[in-house]
Protein backbone atom coordinates (compact mmCIF):
# COMPACT_ATOMS: atom_id res chain seq x y z
CA UNK A 1 0.00 0.00 0.00
CA UNK A 2 1.03 3.89 -0.72
CA UNK A 3 2.62 5.21 2.05
CA UNK A 4 2.39 9.05 3.23
CA UNK A 5 3.73 10.53 6.36
CA UNK A 6 3.06 14.29 7.88
CA UNK A 7 3.44 15.16 11.56
CA UNK A 8 2.02 18.76 13.11
CA UNK A 9 3.53 20.25 16.26
CA UNK A 10 1.05 22.76 17.71
CA UNK A 11 3.07 24.47 20.33
CA UNK A 12 1.77 28.10 19.96
CA UNK A 13 -0.30 29.26 23.47
CA UNK A 14 -3.38 29.51 22.36
CA UNK A 15 -4.47 32.20 24.74
CA UNK A 16 -6.91 34.86 22.91
CA UNK A 17 -7.71 31.65 20.16
CA UNK A 18 -8.39 28.69 22.34
CA UNK A 19 -9.55 26.83 19.80
CA UNK A 20 -8.20 25.17 16.59
CA UNK A 21 -9.43 23.01 13.32
CA UNK A 22 -7.26 20.78 11.62
CA UNK A 23 -7.82 18.78 8.20
CA UNK A 24 -6.24 15.59 7.28
CA UNK A 25 -6.27 13.15 3.87
CA UNK A 26 -5.60 9.46 3.62
CA UNK A 27 -2.79 8.34 1.02
CA UNK A 28 -5.41 6.02 -0.29
CA UNK A 29 -9.29 6.81 1.16
CA UNK A 30 -10.70 4.42 -1.10
CA UNK A 31 -8.96 1.80 1.09
CA UNK A 32 -9.53 0.99 4.53
CA UNK A 33 -8.84 3.16 7.10
CA UNK A 34 -7.56 3.67 10.49
CA UNK A 35 -8.11 7.15 13.36
CA UNK A 36 -6.57 7.26 16.19
CA UNK A 37 -7.14 9.41 18.35
CA UNK A 38 -5.57 9.95 22.13
CA UNK A 39 -5.29 12.61 24.65
CA UNK A 40 -4.60 12.69 28.45
CA UNK A 41 -6.56 15.14 30.40
CA UNK A 42 -9.22 16.43 28.34
CA UNK A 43 -12.84 14.54 26.33
CA UNK A 44 -13.01 13.21 22.48
CA UNK A 45 -16.16 13.35 20.42
CA UNK A 46 -15.70 11.20 17.38
CA UNK A 47 -18.71 11.89 14.57
CA UNK A 48 -19.46 10.16 11.61
CA UNK A 49 -19.68 12.39 8.20
CA UNK A 50 -19.95 12.02 4.69
CA UNK A 51 -16.21 13.21 3.94
CA UNK A 52 -13.60 10.86 2.90
CA UNK A 53 -11.04 13.29 5.34
CA UNK A 54 -10.18 13.89 8.71
CA UNK A 55 -11.16 17.24 10.40
CA UNK A 56 -9.88 17.46 14.03
CA UNK A 57 -11.50 20.50 16.19
CA UNK A 58 -8.83 21.24 18.93
CA UNK A 59 -10.40 22.93 22.22
CA UNK A 60 -7.37 23.85 24.51
CA UNK A 61 -8.88 24.53 28.95
CA UNK A 62 -6.78 25.15 31.73
CA UNK A 63 -6.00 22.58 34.26
CA UNK A 64 -5.47 23.36 37.69
CA UNK A 65 -3.41 21.26 39.90
CA UNK A 66 -1.81 22.06 43.32
CA UNK A 67 0.83 22.46 42.28
CA UNK A 68 -0.15 24.59 38.92
CA UNK A 69 -1.84 27.12 41.68
CA UNK A 70 0.33 27.27 44.43
CA UNK A 71 2.42 31.00 44.55
CA UNK A 72 6.11 30.47 43.93
CA UNK A 73 8.21 31.55 46.70
CA UNK A 74 10.49 33.78 43.95
CA UNK A 75 7.20 35.84 42.28
CA UNK A 76 8.12 34.25 39.08
CA UNK A 77 4.49 33.95 37.13
CA UNK A 78 4.35 30.28 35.39
CA UNK A 79 3.83 30.87 31.63
CA UNK A 80 0.96 29.05 29.52
CA UNK A 81 2.89 27.02 26.90
CA UNK A 82 -0.29 26.11 24.76
CA UNK A 83 -1.29 22.97 22.97
CA UNK A 84 0.91 20.27 22.06
CA UNK A 85 -0.79 18.82 19.08
CA UNK A 86 1.18 15.99 16.60
CA UNK A 87 -0.83 14.66 13.70
CA UNK A 88 0.37 11.88 11.25
CA UNK A 89 -0.56 10.02 8.45
CA UNK A 90 0.68 6.63 7.49
CA UNK A 91 -0.60 3.47 6.00
CA UNK A 92 -3.84 5.19 5.48
CA UNK A 93 -4.28 5.33 9.73
CA UNK A 94 -3.96 9.12 10.84
CA UNK A 95 -3.20 9.06 14.47
CA UNK A 96 -3.89 12.00 15.92
CA UNK A 97 -2.49 12.68 20.13
CA UNK A 98 -2.87 15.77 22.18
CA UNK A 99 -2.34 17.17 25.62
CA UNK A 100 -0.20 17.91 28.31
CA UNK A 101 -0.09 17.19 32.39
CA UNK A 102 -1.07 21.25 33.21
CA UNK A 103 -4.13 21.32 30.65
CA UNK A 104 -6.88 19.97 29.02
CA UNK A 105 -7.39 19.33 25.66
CA UNK A 106 -10.74 18.12 24.05
CA UNK A 107 -11.03 16.91 20.28
CA UNK A 108 -13.47 16.62 17.93
CA UNK A 109 -12.87 14.30 15.13
CA UNK A 110 -14.87 14.07 12.38
CA UNK A 111 -14.07 10.62 10.20
CA UNK A 112 -15.60 8.94 7.47
CA UNK A 113 -18.63 6.43 8.57
CA UNK A 114 -17.13 2.93 7.74
CA UNK A 115 -13.26 3.92 9.16
CA UNK A 116 -11.94 2.25 12.13
CA UNK A 117 -11.13 4.00 15.49
CA UNK A 118 -9.37 3.53 17.94
CA UNK A 119 -10.06 6.34 21.49
CA UNK A 120 -7.55 6.25 24.26
CA UNK A 121 -8.18 8.93 27.39
CA UNK A 122 -5.24 8.29 29.87
CA UNK A 123 -5.55 10.58 32.52
CA UNK A 124 -9.51 12.52 32.68
CA UNK A 125 -12.10 12.66 30.34
CA UNK A 126 -15.28 11.45 28.46
CA UNK A 127 -15.50 9.71 25.00
CA UNK A 128 -19.04 9.90 22.81
CA UNK A 129 -19.37 8.29 19.67
CA UNK A 130 -21.46 8.49 16.91
CA UNK A 131 -22.74 6.86 13.99
CA UNK A 132 -19.10 4.85 13.09
CA UNK A 133 -19.72 1.44 11.61
CA UNK A 134 -16.49 0.52 11.35
CA UNK A 135 -14.38 -1.47 14.07
CA UNK A 136 -14.03 0.56 17.29
CA UNK A 137 -11.70 0.28 20.59
CA UNK A 138 -12.34 2.62 22.88
CA UNK A 139 -10.36 3.01 26.46
CA UNK A 140 -11.44 5.47 29.47
CA UNK A 141 -9.25 5.53 32.75
CA UNK A 142 -11.26 8.03 34.22
CA UNK A 143 -14.74 9.01 32.68
CA UNK A 144 -17.63 7.49 30.56
CA UNK A 145 -17.92 6.14 27.54
CA UNK A 146 -21.13 6.71 25.07
CA UNK A 147 -21.56 5.20 21.67
CA UNK A 148 -24.10 6.23 19.87
CA UNK A 149 -25.93 4.88 16.78
CA UNK A 150 -23.01 2.67 15.76
CA UNK A 151 -22.86 -0.54 14.24
CA UNK A 152 -19.41 -1.88 14.07
CA UNK A 153 -17.61 -4.50 16.46
CA UNK A 154 -16.60 -2.54 19.79
CA UNK A 155 -14.59 -3.55 22.46
CA UNK A 156 -14.54 -0.75 25.06
CA UNK A 157 -13.83 0.11 29.14
CA UNK A 158 -14.04 2.78 31.44
CA UNK A 159 -12.17 2.19 33.90
CA UNK A 160 -13.61 4.68 36.46
CA UNK A 161 -17.11 5.48 34.54
CA UNK A 162 -20.51 4.28 32.75
CA UNK A 163 -20.40 2.90 29.68
CA UNK A 164 -23.38 2.70 27.26
CA UNK A 165 -23.66 1.58 23.75
CA UNK A 166 -26.36 2.06 21.60
CA UNK A 167 -26.25 0.15 18.13
CA UNK A 168 -28.04 0.72 15.26
CA UNK A 169 -27.38 -2.02 13.65
CA UNK A 170 -24.87 -4.87 13.69
CA UNK A 171 -23.03 -5.44 10.28
CA UNK A 172 -20.27 -7.71 11.68
CA UNK A 173 -20.34 -11.07 13.18
CA UNK A 174 -17.06 -10.64 15.03
CA UNK A 175 -16.54 -11.01 19.32
CA UNK A 176 -16.98 -7.74 21.31
CA UNK A 177 -16.15 -6.80 24.92
CA UNK A 178 -17.66 -4.25 27.50
CA UNK A 179 -16.41 -3.45 30.49
CA UNK A 180 -16.34 -0.91 33.87
CA UNK A 181 -14.32 -1.02 37.25
CA UNK A 182 -17.11 1.22 38.76
CA UNK A 183 -19.77 2.30 36.64
CA UNK A 184 -23.12 0.66 34.99
CA UNK A 185 -22.65 -1.00 31.65
CA UNK A 186 -25.54 -0.61 29.32
CA UNK A 187 -25.84 -2.20 26.02
CA UNK A 188 -28.98 -1.63 23.38
CA UNK A 189 -28.90 -3.86 20.61
CA UNK A 190 -31.36 -4.55 17.52
CA UNK A 191 -33.92 -6.94 18.32
CA UNK A 192 -32.79 -9.35 15.77
CA UNK A 193 -29.37 -9.63 17.15
CA UNK A 194 -27.19 -13.37 17.81
CA UNK A 195 -25.09 -14.04 20.19
CA UNK A 196 -23.34 -15.92 22.83
CA UNK A 197 -23.22 -13.73 26.28
CA UNK A 198 -20.24 -13.99 28.77
CA UNK A 199 -21.34 -12.09 31.80
CA UNK A 200 -19.67 -10.93 35.47
CA UNK A 201 -20.32 -8.51 37.95
CA UNK A 202 -18.70 -8.60 41.29
CA UNK A 203 -21.07 -6.67 43.07
CA UNK A 204 -24.02 -5.45 40.96
CA UNK A 205 -26.77 -7.14 38.77
CA UNK A 206 -27.62 -8.51 35.35
CA UNK A 207 -30.00 -7.17 33.54
CA UNK A 208 -31.49 -8.35 30.70
CA UNK A 209 -34.99 -7.30 28.31
CA UNK A 210 -33.67 -10.18 25.76
CA UNK A 211 -35.44 -13.62 26.72
CA UNK A 212 -31.89 -15.28 27.37
CA UNK A 213 -31.37 -18.82 26.80
CA UNK A 214 -29.16 -21.42 28.08
CA UNK A 215 -28.33 -19.82 31.45
CA UNK A 216 -25.62 -21.27 32.92
CA UNK A 217 -22.76 -20.15 35.30
CA UNK A 218 -19.00 -21.89 34.99
CA UNK A 219 -15.75 -21.40 36.64
CA UNK A 220 -13.00 -20.25 34.89
CA UNK A 221 -9.35 -19.94 35.03
CA UNK A 222 -8.15 -16.67 34.62
CA UNK A 223 -4.83 -16.94 35.95
CA UNK A 224 -1.39 -16.27 34.40
CA UNK A 225 2.08 -17.24 34.43
CA UNK A 226 0.58 -21.08 35.69
CA UNK A 227 -1.32 -19.73 38.35
CA UNK A 228 -4.77 -20.73 39.17
CA UNK A 229 -7.10 -18.00 39.87
CA UNK A 230 -11.04 -19.35 39.43
CA UNK A 231 -13.68 -16.47 38.53
CA UNK A 232 -17.57 -17.15 37.56
CA UNK A 233 -18.88 -16.50 34.30
CA UNK A 234 -22.81 -16.42 33.08
CA UNK A 235 -23.42 -17.86 29.74
CA UNK A 236 -26.85 -17.57 27.98
CA UNK A 237 -27.44 -17.03 24.07
CA UNK A 238 -30.08 -14.41 22.63
CA UNK A 239 -31.62 -15.81 19.53
CA UNK A 240 -29.82 -18.86 19.34
CA UNK A 241 -26.65 -17.59 19.98
CA UNK A 242 -23.13 -15.99 17.37
CA UNK A 243 -20.60 -14.68 17.93
CA UNK A 244 -19.16 -14.05 21.86
CA UNK A 245 -20.13 -10.97 23.65
CA UNK A 246 -18.33 -10.28 26.66
CA UNK A 247 -19.36 -8.03 29.54
CA UNK A 248 -17.74 -7.39 32.91
CA UNK A 249 -17.77 -5.46 36.14
CA UNK A 250 -16.72 -5.09 39.22
CA UNK A 251 -19.03 -2.41 41.24
CA UNK A 252 -21.93 -1.86 38.81
CA UNK A 253 -24.39 -3.30 36.78
CA UNK A 254 -24.61 -4.65 33.36
CA UNK A 255 -28.27 -3.93 31.08
CA UNK A 256 -28.76 -5.36 28.03
CA UNK A 257 -31.40 -3.78 26.56
CA UNK A 258 -33.53 -4.54 23.28
CA UNK A 259 -33.90 -1.92 20.86
CA UNK A 260 -37.60 -2.07 19.14
CA UNK A 261 -37.84 -1.75 14.93
CA UNK A 262 -39.78 1.31 15.90
CA UNK A 263 -37.06 3.11 17.42
CA UNK A 264 -35.67 6.05 15.18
Amino acid sequence: MKTAFFALLLCTPLLSQAQETLRASFAEPDQPTHVVARTIYGNIEVSAHAEKDVVIEIIERPRETAESSRPRQDNLRRVDQGANVTLDENDNTIVVKAGSEDRYTDLHVWIPRDSDLSVHITGEGDILVTGVSGEMEVNAANGSIALAEVSGPVVAHAHAGSLTATFESITDARPMAFSSWSGDVEVTFPSQVSAKLKMRTDHGEILSEFDLSGKVASLENVGKDGRQRLRSFTYATINGGGPEYLFQNYSGDIVIRKRSSATP
